[in-house]
C-alpha cells in the first residue's frame, strides 16, 4: 500500500480564485490595491507569491513522501527475508544437530524433551463443567 499524495486544499484553491479576482480589479482600477488597510500589506503580488510558495512546499513534501514509501517497502521486504532466514536456520539446525539437541535450544528453538504434553479437556455429563484430565 502506497501513501496517497497530499492534494491542494480547498482553502488554497479558493485563494487562487480570489487572487484572479484581485488581478482583474487591479487591472480595471489601473493601480495596485492593498486589501488589508491596517497592518502588513496584502496585495496581489504578495498573495501570488504565498500561493506559489505553498505549491513548491507541497511538491517537495509529496516527493519526500514517495521516497519514504519506497524505503518503507524495502524495509518490509528485508524484514520478510530476515524472518525467512531465521526460520531456515532453526530448521537447518534441527536437521543437522537433531531435534533434541542443545544447539537447537541455542538457536532459539525448543528441544523435543522440554515440550509439555498437551492436556485434554473433558465435559462432565452431569453438570456440563469442563474438567482437565492429565
Amino acid at each position: 500500500m502506497s501513501y496517497k499524495a497530499r492534494a491542494v486544499p480547498k482553502t488554497v484553491l479558493s485563494a487562487k480564485d480570489r487572487c484572479l479576482g484581485m488581478q482583474k480589479i487591479d487591472t480595471d482600477k489601473a493601480k495596485l490595491i492593498n486589501y488589508r488597510p491596517e497592518g502588513v500589506a496584502l496585495t496581489t503580488g504578495i498573495m501570488e507569491s504565498k500561493i506559489d510558495a505553498h505549491g513548491t512546499l507541497l511538491d517537495a513534501y509529496n516527493t519526500k513522501r514517495k521516497e519514504l514509501d519506497r524505503q518503507r517497502i524495502e524495509i518490509l521486504r528485508t524484514e520478510k527475508e530476515i524472518g525467512a532466514m531465521a526460520s531456515d536456520v532453526l530448521v537447518g539446525g534441527k536437521a543437522i544437530f537433531g531435534q533434541d539437541s542443545n544447539e537447537v535450544e541455542l538457536l532459539g528453538g525448543t528441544r523435543t524433551s522440554e515440550r509439555k504434553a498437551p492436556r485434554r479437556k473433558t465435559v462432565s455429563p452431569i453438570d456440563g463443567n469442563i474438567k482437565k484430565v492429565a
